[in-house]
């Protein structure tokens, strides 16, 4: 059997039974995976036919297998400047629009949430942004990953978790417990919890489990997707999303190298947020225009006189 047949076939193999569709990502981020656990196992580099034998042999080895190819990498607060940006200026702006208008929730999805860190920092945000009243969002927090959205539903971490994460924060919405060995954890305050909603969801199989929300983080997801697997998530994105929504990548992940550009407009540069174009597509736009279709951009002209 050549290498060409052998990958093929340890390719429908990880389709059919991780329910992960390799087909979607570039073939170089698989073959690299792939080869990292063949290399921890000294199989020999693209010896495909016989690291498929090993996982028919060794259940557990699949797990780690999913393990290297969704790169489960996550943090509170990871990232801290965006966070202070999306603490000190996007979500306020967002917020305070909508409660002048009465308009429906604050709606977010955290699209590839891993283990629940991302969703629940958002949460402590919003909270901390719509207090005293009574907060009204929901966050919508989805992977493809069971184990990690256990993890996520639990909500208790380790320190390792919270290397970039405010005190007062720390202090504020989480409660120190000790695990079945006696070490020191962490675990959400219910009062966080409440508003975050986890959901298994592959985003190229299922349905999209929001509509006209807000705001879509999706940091580090695409940047190993084909290029039309990325058109594709992007528009499923821009569906998604309300006129005035919002979409924040990875800061490695650039939307404009993908035929979906003319779906958004870049909203902040160094942050890598996007904001969605209601404009056809070579159909001409003033910046001003843009700014325009959020309500809430009228209210901060009149603050800046």
């Amino acid at each position: 059997m050549t290498t060409s047949s052998q990958y093929k076939k340890l390719v429908k193999f990880i389709n059919d039974s991780l329910k992960f569709d390799c087909e979607e990502y570039n073939e170089s981020y698989i073959k690299r995976r792939l080869n990292s656990r063949m290399l921890a196992l000294n199989i020999p580099s693209e010896n495909y036919e016989k690291y498929l034998d090993h996982l028919t042999k060794n259940p557990a080895e699949t797990r780690k297998l999913y393990d290297a190819l969704t790169i489960n990498v996550t943090q509170f607060f990871r990232d801290l400047t965006l966070w202070n940006y999306l603490k000190d200026d996007l979500l306020p702006k967002i917020a305070g629009e909508k409660l002048r208008n009465g308009a429906p929730p604050f709606l977010v999805w955290s699209c590839g949430c891993s283990s629940g860190e991302e969703p629940y920092s958002l949460a402590i945000l919003l909270l901390e942004i719509f207090k005293p009243i009574a907060a009204p969002f929901k966050i919508m927090a989805t992977d493809i990953d069971v184990l990690s959205l256990e993890k996520a539903k639990r909500g208790i971490y380790d320190m390792a978790a919270f290397p970039t994460t405010p005190k007062e924060f720390l202090v504020k919405y989480f409660h120190q417990v000790k695990d079945e060995r006696g070490q020191l954890k962490y675990e959400i305050d219910p009062s966080v919890k409440k508003y975050v909603e986890f959901r298994i969801e592959n985003f190229f199989r299922d349905a999209p489990p929001v509509s006209n929300a807000d705001l879509i983080i999706c940091r580090n997801v695409i940047i190993y997707f084909t290029p039309e697997a990325k058109d594709k998530l992007l528009s499923i994105f821009s569906r998604s999303l309300a006129d005035h929504g919002f979409l924040i990548l990875g800061k490695s992940e650039v939307l404009f190298t993908t035929k979906s550009q003319h779906k958004f407009y870049l909203y902040n540069t160094i942050e890598r947020v996007y904001r969605k174009e209601r404009r056809e597509e070579r159909e001409e736009i003033s910046d001003d225009r843009r700014r325009n279709w959020w309500h809430g951009y009228q209210d901060e002209i009149a603050r800046e006189k």
